[in-house]
Order: C-alpha cells, then sequence, then structure tokens
C-alpha cells in the first residue's frame, strides 16, 4: 500500500475540509460560552467557504457570504434555544440546522460553473446523509445509555456531539468527492 499523504497540503483536501470544518467550528463557538450562539453561524459560513474554495465546481465560492443572514436566523431561532428549552430539543435543534442548511443549498447555483449543476445535487446528497448520520448516531448513543444524554455538558459538547459529527460527515463526504 502505497502512501499518499503529503505533509504540506493535506489541509487543501476536500474530503478533510467536509469533515472537519464544521466540526471545529461549532467547537470553537462553544468555547466562547454563550457567545458561540452567535459566533457559531459566522464560524460555518467560513468554514463552508473554505470547502467550497477548494472544490473544482465552484467558481466563486465568496458569493456563499450571502448565505450568512439565513444561517443565522435559523441557528439563533431554532438551534441552541430549541435544545435548551425542550426535552429531546437537541433533534430538534439539529434538524432545524440541517434543514437550514438545506435552505441555503439553494443559494449554491450563484457559486458553481455553469457546466457543473450535478453539485447542487452532490451538496443536497453530503447534507441529507449528513444529518440523518447525526441523529441516527445521537440515537444510537442514547439508546445505548438506555435514556438521554446526561452526561455533564462539556462532555457532551467537546466529545460526544463533535464525534458524532465526525463519523456523520465521513460517512457523507463521499457524495462530495463525486467530480
Amino acid at each position: 500500500m502505497r502512501n499518499t499523504f503529503d505533509p504540506y497540503t493535506w489541509h487543501n483536501n476536500l474530503y478533510f475540509r467536509w469533515t472537519a470544518l464544521p466540526v471545529l467550528a461549532h467547537m470553537f463557538s462553544w468555547m466562547t460560552g454563550v457567545g458561540g450562539v452567535l459566533l457559531f453561524p459566522i464560524l460555518i459560513t467560513v468554514a463552508q467557504y473554505l470547502i467550497f474554495k477548494v472544490h473544482p465546481a465552484v467558481a466563486r465560492p465568496g458569493f456563499w457570504f450571502v448565505t450568512l443572514p439565513i444561517t443565522f436566523i435559523c441557528w439563533v431561532k431554532w438551534g441552541p434555544f430549541i435544545t435548551s428549552t425542550q426535552s429531546g430539543g437537541i433533534i430538534q435543534g439539529v434538524t432545524a440546522y440541517y434543514i437550514g442548511q438545506l435552505v441555503i443549498a439553494l443559494f449554491i447555483p450563484l457559486i458553481i460553473k455553469p457546466e457543473r449543476p450535478e453539485f447542487l445535487l452532490n451538496w443536497i446528497g453530503c447534507t441529507i446523509t449528513s444529518g440523518l448520520g447525526w441523529v441516527v448516531l445521537y440515537w444510537f448513543v442514547t439508546g445505548m445509555q438506555g435514556n438521554k444524554v446526561n452526561i455533564p455538558g462539556n462532555v457532551t459538547i467537546f466529545l460526544i456531539y463533535p464525534a458524532i459529527a465526525l463519523i456523520a460527515n465521513s460517512a457523507s463526504g463521499f457524495f462530495l468527492l463525486k467530480e
């Protein structure tokens, strides 16, 4: 087996960016405490911009920043608020996040090359697969414990949720690699 890892260009790998950058955006935003509610939409938009920047189907990745207000509204209105105020709210919050991501996917035609319309379907496939993967893995983890995740908040936010997201993004990233 040939080693294809290049220590100088690994960060430009599309699959790595799709898998890791949204999780890092989540972790960095929640490190700021309550301010993370406002910081996450900005960081996730920047993460998506960095993903688009290396994808060969994207011609104008900077146009993606027009989605920031929609991401911000979806996250602030339905994300952490639902999660913290209702039982089972984490599933509703995650679902609201992924639905918001599907809505902003409608802006993809603004950034892609005209000869690459299939990228929109690939992105939607990635988002749906990642969202379903997140929900299924969450139910699997909580089912193993026999209840909802009742672990101290920092362990949940900084260990369990990112691990679930990394697995879900890893599984969904293969749709994005279809060139």
